[in-house]
């Protein structure tokens, strides 16, 4: 199963990031490929926390099954997925200095066959995704520190629209 690791420092308080963090109907705001997420049902203890985030990739739509299996407020939140993508998220938020360090850890195995599978591997989806893994959490960064993301878009759109049919990005694009 490929893992994917990603960090930032955020300038802001842990609680703010906290919060932006574990409100899963705002990753279509900072991860490329949601393109929305429906079902979202919280619990009281958010142990069991569920949705359903709409995916897209290589041509491809998925509803992907998302889960909280354990929640410790302002600190902590691993979550599994089902569907294609198969696996857990794990979101760690932590003070560091003046502001918030964020890790995600993504442990998941592509459930595809086939023309699917061949698909991904073509495209090589496990560095597309350890790219966006970043770049989502850059712009996760822009949203705590409140700064404008370029056009109200995902500052790494262009660049993964390039890599998805090798067109090379001219300056304009970025």
């Amino acid at each position: 199963m490929p893992v994917v690791e990603s960090s930032i420092f955020i300038n802001a308080r842990v609680g703010k990031v906290f919060g932006a963090v574990e409100r899963v109907e705002r990753l279509a705001e900072f991860f490329s490929g949601v393109t929305s997420v429906t079902d979202v049902i919280r619990t009281q203890g958010r142990i069991g926390d569920s949705a359903t985030i709409h995916y897209s990739a290589a041509g491809y739509k998925y509803d992907v099954p998302w889960k909280v299996k354990e929640w410790e407020t302002n600190r902590k939140i691993v979550a599994t997925l089902g569907g294609p993508f198969r696996g857990t998220i794990t979101s760690t938020v932590e003070a560091e200095g003046s502001g918030t360090r964020v890790t995600r850890v993504y442990d998941y195995e592509i459930a595809r066959s086939g023309m699917e599978l061949r698909i991904f591997k073509a495209i090589k989806f496990d560095e597309i995704h350890a790219r966006n893994a970043k770049l989502s959490l850059e712009t996760l960064k822009a949203i705590c520190e409140g700064k404008e993301i370029k056009g109200g878009k995902h500052p790494w759109l262009p660049g993964l629209a390039a890599a998805l049919t090798h067109t090379p990005i001219t300056k304009k694009d970025s």
